[in-house]
C-alpha cells in the first residue's frame, strides 16, 4: 500500500473482482488445478486454496486498507 509502482489501481481492481466472484464458480477449476499438481489426496491443497483463493484476496484487501490508514 505504501510502495509506489506502476498500475496499482489495476491490481486493486483485479483483487476486488476476484473477491466478487462466488466460490461456486471456481470449484471445478480449483479441483482440476489440484489434480494437475497431484494434491487431491494431500492436505497441502487446503493451505494453498486458503492463500490463493478468496480468503487470501480478502486478507490482502484488509491489510491494504489497514496500511493506508497509517500515517
Amino acid at each position: 500500500a505504501m510502495v509506489r509502482f506502476p498500475g496499482p489501481s489495476a491490481l486493486f481492481l483485479l483483487l476486488l473482482s476476484s473477491m466478487m466472484m462466488p466460490a461456486e464458480v471456481t470449484i471445478i477449476r480449483n479441483f482440476f488445478l489440484m489434480k494437475g499438481l497431484s494434491l487431491t489426496k494431500n492436505l497441502v491443497r487446503v493451505i494453498l486454496l486458503g492463500i490463493f483463493g478468496a480468503q487470501g484476496a480478502f486478507c490482502a484487501f484488509m491489510m491494504r486498507q489497514f496500511f493506508l490508514s497509517k500515517p
